[in-house]
């Protein structure tokens, strides 16, 4: 299960390590289902479905959500979700959760969120079928040799509890009320009350996740020594660092990271601290905030497997000229967290030449019709930078609209997918319609974006290159 979490302690050297743990305000809990649910568009659950997949996750999916609650702090909120209708995958599961807390969670209904959301209600009561097929309406009349597999909390609440839990307030989304898959969603809220007997029930799950490392270990070493005869076989060949995704998430290295902070204006150590990536030789870095870093740096949150965290902000590129000052290049994703901290390789450009790049993807530096453009990449040497849409007015965006690019001596190349064109194209239309833009086209070289009047009048286009455009002068 998720392991527990801690800041660092490199400020406060004596702070205890529980009070440095971390709690979260918000945590989804979608949990291993029978995926019943999905029978619409996977058709093959139809012949592999079994009552005993239900039974058999039931005690999975409480303990995952169990964990999940106790990683709450108080406000905070857990959504349980199944690709599920069946209620001891779902109303099963929530009941326990809220009964073990003991007023320490309560459901919130989910209901009305999202105005256009069609569900039904949760169930307050169901019956648990044996694997024999037969119904059993109670935990009391179990037969001593099936209670292994059929628990307590399978079953529904009491009267008394169901009126308390609230079990309504779940969400049950049906196939056929919105062209849907099956689903069930419960929204879970941490309150002030503290777990009765956490600390017990904790341990347990503890000692629990101790046999399972130490299984998986065995597991891990057999698969090495197999995989060494395998090596042995093939010649001593070694699957190379890097080439897969089990490396660890790491720091980059600080000479690159300088590197890096120096061609770009960044802050030194902000950037050192901040940058990450997968192995030596891969190719991405990812941007993480200060939070997020300083929890993976941790040497106390080895147990956490960072699969993927962070913002993708560079990426080394082989196929640019080598002299460059370093050819790890900016990309799309990462240009609104950099943006506002870049001091070098920036330069605002107009809409209009931006829309000369979102018809030809490279443009001659000299066709630009900006001036000052022109002048201000002259001074830069090869290599990626950020063109800055000179938006005065926040027209186009509340935030600055920024593209990844790359400069040769003669070229502007922009590293932006088309799908992100074509969003801001239709942004830049509404922003500037004296441009009169065609957003409904995808940019291309013959369709830059604007459209000819199909009776045009002499004077009038006069007026209009007189006329300089709205934020953009």
């Amino acid at each position: 299960f998720f392991p527990s979490l801690f800041h660092s302690n490199d400020e406060e050297k004596s702070q205890k390590q529980d009070e440095r743990k971390i709690y979260f305000d918000r945590i989804l809990a979608d949990v291993p289902c029978s995926g019943d649910g999905t029978m619409r568009k996977n058709a093959i659950i139809w012949n592999d479905w079994t009552l005993n997949g239900g039974l058999g996750l039931h005690s999975l999916q409480y303990q995952i959500a169990f964990r999940g609650i106790n990683m709450l702090k108080p406000g905070g909120r857990m959504v349980y979700s199944t690709c599920s209708l069946n209620p001891i995958e779902n109303e099963a599961v929530v009941a326990q959760l809220l009964r073990v807390s003991d007023g320490g969670m309560k459901l919130v209904d989910a209901h009305g969120i999202l105005n256009n959301l069609k569900a039904i209600r949760g169930m307050l009561s169901w019956r648990v079928m044996s694997k024999d097929r037969e119904w059993i309406e109670s935990y009391d009349k179990v037969p001593e040799n099936m209670k292994r597999k059929l628990h307590a909390s399978m079953f529904p609440p009491s009267a008394a509890e169901a009126k308390e839990f609230h079990l309504e307030y779940c969400m049950r989304l049906l196939p056929h009320l919105q062209d849907t898959g099956g689903f069930f969603v419960a929204i879970l809220e941490r309150t002030n009350k503290p777990f009765p007997a956490a600390r017990k029930r904790l341990e347990k799950a503890a000692n629990a996740m101790k046999v399972e490392k130490t299984a998986e270990k065995g597991k891990e070493e057999k698969k090495e020594k197999e995989t060494g005869k395998e090596n042995e076989k093939d010649g001593g060949k070694k699957k190379p660092v890097g080439a897969g995704g089990d490396d660890p998430f790491q720091q980059l290295d600080p000479k690159r990271a300088d590197l890096i902070a120096e061609f770009y204006g960044l802050p030194k150590e902000e950037t050192r601290s901040s940058l990450f990536q997968r192995s030596e030789i891969g190719k991405r870095i990812s941007l993480l905030n200060p939070a997020v870093a300083d929890i993976v740096r941790n040497p106390e949150n080895s147990r956490l497997r960072v699969i993927h965290s962070g913002l993708r902000a560079f990426e080394l590129t082989q196929s640019f000229p080598r002299d460059t000052y370093t050819r790890d290049r900016i990309t799309q994703d990462g240009v609104l967290s950099l943006v506002n901290v870049m001091k070098k390789r920036k330069v605002e450009i107009d809409v209009r030449d931006v829309l000369s790049l979102f018809a030809d993807t490279t443009v001659a530096i000299e066709k630009f019709v900006d001036v000052e453009l022109k002048e201000n990449l002259a001074k830069m040497e090869s290599g990626s930078i950020l063109l800055v849409l000179r938006d005065k007015g926040n027209i186009v965006s509340k935030e600055k609209v920024a593209i990844a690019a790359w400069k040769t001596p003669r070229n502007i190349s922009i590293m932006c997918a088309p799908t992100e064109r074509q969003a801001y194209k239709y942004a830049i239309a509404e922003g500037y319609p004296q441009l009169k833009i065609d957003a409904t086209k995808a940019p291309n070289k013959t369709n830059p974006g604007l459209l000819k009047k199909s009776n045009p009048n002499k004077e009038g286009e006069e007026k209009e290159k007189k006329e300089p455009v709205k934020g953009t002068e």
